[in-house]
């Protein structure tokens, strides 16, 4: 069995550029713009409801870039320790492994984020 770390730190590392190049590349979403999957009627049935609606959409925007940011930036701090401990010791141990498992699950967490 060939081990799979390479490829998971790879794919994380290839995930965190691509986080770090779309945060930097979007341009903040504009007041008043639609949401897709937020329904067109409630808050803004009375005077003042589009803004609230908007402020809350840039607010969950905001909450989700925060979040993966956090996430990505986890994920650079586990690869390199894990780099590190596999310098050390050559031979993955349960440690190694566990750490493995924490970062293709937030890899993968990152990627879904990514994708709404």
């Amino acid at each position: 069995m060939t081990p799979r770390w390479p490829c998971i730190l790879l794919a994380a590392y290839l995930a965190l550029s691509s986080l770090r190049a779309s945060a930097q590349l979007l341009p903040p979403p504009r007041y008043g713009t639609p949401t897709p999957g937020v329904p067109l009627h409630g808050p803004e049935s009375y005077p003042g409801g589009e803004h609230i609606r908007a402020t809350q959409a840039r607010a969950r925007e905001i909450e989700l870039h925060q979040k993966m940011v956090s996430d990505s930036d986890r994920l650079v701090l586990l690869c390199k320790q894990l780099e590190e401990n596999l310098k050390v010791h050559k031979v993955p141990n349960a440690d190694d492994l566990r750490a493995l498992q924490d970062i293709e699950k937030l890899a993968r967490g990152v990627k879904d984020r990514m994708r709404q």
